[in-house]
């Protein structure tokens, strides 16, 4: 692993959340992101692309929030899922990924929702410590078609984490447990999501529908 992944890594875990000028700094300088991550053998948008593969057709729309270099769209295209679009705050990584959607469009969701709804929106390691918190949940919510499916993955400290305490809880502390706009629907065990400097990391993937598609069944 390099250097200069330790390092970000560590900058972005000892960020605030939702600090969005911070992350831009961060992500924007990280020059090697993807050649890094792969290097940690990085599983999360393989096991949410893996979630979208085996619960929806490829004609389903997607709208990935935070795609980085396009990582989720790179993985489901084999198995024509081309209706994707992606969404960063990252210019320089909207510019990598733009190859991989239908289109990519800059978008803020702390701030607001997507320009439009989709019948899956994807994240898939945005929502962790030092990253977002669940206060773009509204946001969330307001950018799924009725029905639709939100589709995350977060850090599990199950069987430890080099850059989380053993009794954190990132769905408590980052405001999900309290949030009243999604309700989960689905929690994967923790899976080896990264290799980092000899310490694997363990995420989990979950699913969320909208509250008030919830309240209908």
């Amino acid at each position: 692993m390099s250097e200069l992944m330790s390092r970000k890594l560590k900058e972005c875990y000892e960020s605030d959340f939702d600090d969005t000028e911070g992350h831009k700094r961060i992500f924007g300088t990280w020059t090697t992101y993807e050649e890094d991550i792969n290097a940690g053998q990085w599983l999360a948008p393989v096991k949410v692309a893996a979630y979208v593969q085996h619960n929806f057709n490829p004609d389903v729309s997607i709208g990935d929030i935070a795609c980085g270099t396009g990582l989720v769209a790179k993985l489901l295209k084999p198995g024509f899922y081309t209706n994707i679009e992606g969404y960063d705050i990252t210019v320089e990584f909207l510019e990598k990924a733009k190859e991989h959607y239908k289109s990519t469009t800059y978008n803020d969701i702390t701030a607001e929702a997507l320009p439009k709804q989709y019948e899956v929106v994807t994240a898939s390691g945005v929502f962790a410590p030092g990253h977002l918190s669940a206060s773009p949940s509204k946001n969330i919510a307001d950018s799924l078609l009725p029905g639709g499916t939100f589709v995350m993955s977060n850090p599990s400290n199950a069987h430890g984490h080099a850059l989380i305490p053993s009794d954190y809880s990132y769905l408590e502390t980052g405001g999900w447990n309290a949030q009243k706009d999604l309700v989960m629907i689905y929690e994967s065990d923790p899976y080896p999501s990264l290799l980092h400097n000899g310490h694997q990391h363990y995420h989990r993937v979950r699913a969320w529908k909208r509250a008030e598609d919830i309240a209908v069944l």
